[in-house]
């Protein structure tokens, strides 16, 4: 169980260093960011759609625990609106407010302009 949570750790961190870094790689580079990304796939969950008082909704069905929060991880990663970001102060991955954050607080934004400005 170690392994496998190892390698789903290495997943969700190369994905996110792919969209994070991507503009800075050379096309072999982000090849072989592809590459990881899918050697460290495994199965794929599947759904189908179900109704509800005449309203469709989504069903997943996943074959672990583990699958279902990857999906979850993936569609922050993905998420244009609140993505998972890495402070640029801190490292430390949070969820933007705004598309645009850069920073996990606001104390680490005043720290980065500190550093930067002396």
């Amino acid at each position: 169980m170690e392994e496998q949570f190892k390698d789903w750790a290495f997943n969700l961190m190369v994905i996110f260093f792919y969209y994070e870094d991507k503009d800075g790689f050379t096309e072999k580079q982000k090849e072989f960011h592809k590459q990881s990304m899918a050697a460290f796939d495994g199965l794929t969950p599947t759904y189908h759609i179900g109704l509800m008082d005449d309203r469709p909704y989504l069903v997943w069905n996943f074959n672990s625990l583990l699958q279902g929060i990857q999906l979850m991880v993936s569609m922050m990663l993905t998420d244009d609106f609140r993505p998972i970001r890495m402070c640029k102060n801190c490292g430390k991955a949070f969820i933007a407010r705004r598309h645009r954050d850069k920073f996990c607080s606001k104390e680490c934004s005043e720290e980065w302009k500190e550093k930067t400005d002396s």
